[in-house]
């Protein structure tokens, strides 16, 4: 049988993780109230949706507890509006 080591970041890749998201992660952090995002989304789009819209959602509820955004993803375009 043969191993082969891989990074962390292969991994991710291979799981379904982007590590190229840690910069909208930040982002939405960031967002005030108003403020508002669009960006091309990568995500699955399958039975529920698009997972990005979710991903903005939990993010955002994550870090400010009580805080809110209104998020859509239309034509593989993701748009995120900070309002609470």
């Amino acid at each position: 049988m043969e191993i082969t080591a891989i990074s962390q970041e292969e991994f991710e890749e291979v799981d379904g993780k982007r590590t190229h998201r840690r910069p909208l992660l930040e982002t939405l952090k960031n967002l005030e109230v108003g403020d508002g995002i669009r960006t091309p989304c990568t995500w699955n789009h399958g039975h529920g949706g698009c997972r990005g819209t979710s991903y903005a959602h939990q993010t955002v509820r994550n870090e400010h507890k009580g805080k809110k955004v209104k998020t859509t993803c239309r034509d593989k375009e993701l748009f995120v509006l900070r309002v609470e």
